[in-house]
């Protein structure tokens, strides 16, 4: 699939998240200026446009997930860092610029998935999770948060 402007698209690795997911509890984050998302999707499809730009998305295994809302997306990424002692209590933590910057390119009506690669990426150490920002058929952004 092509990146949008013609080029590779712009890609946010967050190493800083990984294995954070399992610490401490959420909060909701107000969501009055927070554009809609498209939440529904054929899920191959999906997985179809991701598979061309987001490294290990080609397995069987793969499993990529259409999300309702940025503010829902922020209360996990609140939970991953809430009960980790040093993290700034923000949205993914370390990484909440580069979460700001991914999250000022999404437009009304785009669909965000989470996505995770399959088993067998993770085992040979090239698994990664993220969210990724997808217009039309194109990947506009994506936001890891983590890696193996």
């Amino acid at each position: 699939m092509r990146a949008a402007g013609g080029g590779k698209q712009r890609s946010l690795n967050v190493l800083a998240l990984v294995g954070l997911l399992a610490c401490g509890h959420g909060d909701d984050v107000d969501r009055r200026s927070e554009p809609r998302l498209t939440s529904s999707g054929d899920e191959r499809q999906l997985l179809s446009i991701l598979s061309g730009s987001v490294h290990g998305m080609d397995g069987p295994d793969a499993v990529v997930e259409a999300q309702e809302s940025l503010s829902g997306i922020e209360a996990r990424g609140l939970a991953a860092v809430e009960g980790c002692e040093g993290f700034p209590k923000v949205p993914f933590g370390f990484a909440h610029g580069e979460w700001l910057s991914f999250r000022e390119q999404v437009r009304e009506g785009e669909v965000m998935v989470h996505y995770r690669s399959g088993q067998r990426f993770w085992r040979n150490l090239a698994g990664s999770e993220g969210y990724a920002l997808i217009r039309g058929d194109t990947v506009i952004a994506v936001f890891t948060v983590a890696v193996s």
